[in-house]
């Protein structure tokens, strides 16, 4: 893994914030002369000094040094969901990476194709991980617990996946629903239950891996 030019970073950061050497100095308390030095990495700060700048920044200090991925291209993500990679299969329902699995990525973006009456296993993941979900197509429902919530296009739905939960087209056409959440991508540790779960409802599971 590359080393972090934590001058360039800041000086990207600080520019980002369309802040001058003297304006996040002053928010750091601490001096121009010293942001220059740190931004040509002449310096380096102290924990306190840097969680003083990461602060003026108005960022924590986690994601000041974390490192993105650098893309020597833009990736072209395919229209169709089919021609996305598969992550997870159920009876009437599918789970698809919008990334290639190669492309360097912080984070995971993917797809929930969900044909009429079709439905995913009530899943949890074990740590804490927040995801974002927006409907792109159909009338869907999440469960997540005891609480229902329905979507329609365009709905949008901010929660913790550590909660169990489970999708529903509870609709009268094919129901799309795009997902991203900031870590790179893990299967729950669920397949033997999904595996379960299917044969209950007398259809099968796919889980796959990468």
């Amino acid at each position: 893994m590359p080393k972090i030019n934590l001058g360039l970073k800041l000086k990207a950061l600080r520019l980002q914030k369309g802040l001058t050497m003297r304006e996040l100095a002053r928010k750091a308390s601490c001096s121009a002369s010293f942001i220059s030095q740190l931004e040509l990495n002449q310096a380096s700060p102290t924990i306190a000094n840097f969680e003083k700048i990461c602060d003026a920044l108005k960022m924590s200090v986690v994601d000041v040094l974390r490192e993105e991925p650098h893309l020597e291209k833009p990736i072209w993500v395919p229209l169709h969901s089919e021609d996305h990679p598969l992550a997870m299969r159920w009876q009437r329902a599918w789970l698809r990476h919008l990334l290639p699995h190669d492309a360097p990525k912080p984070f995971t973006a993917l797809q929930l194709t969900m044909d009429v009456g079709g439905e995913t296993p009530p899943r949890s993941s074990r740590q804490s991980k927040n995801e974002l979900a927006i409907v792109l197509a159909g009338h869907v429902e999440l469960i997540i617990g005891g609480n229902v919530f329905s979507l329609e296009p365009c709905a949008a739905i901010y929660f913790d996946l550590s909660m169990a939960h489970q999708w529903r087209n509870i609709g009268s056409e094919v129901a799309e629903v795009f997902m991203v959440h900031p870590h790179v991508f893990q299967l729950f540790e669920q397949e033997e239950e999904d595996f379960i779960w299917a044969r209950r409802k007398g259809g099968g599971t796919a889980p796959l891996t990468h």
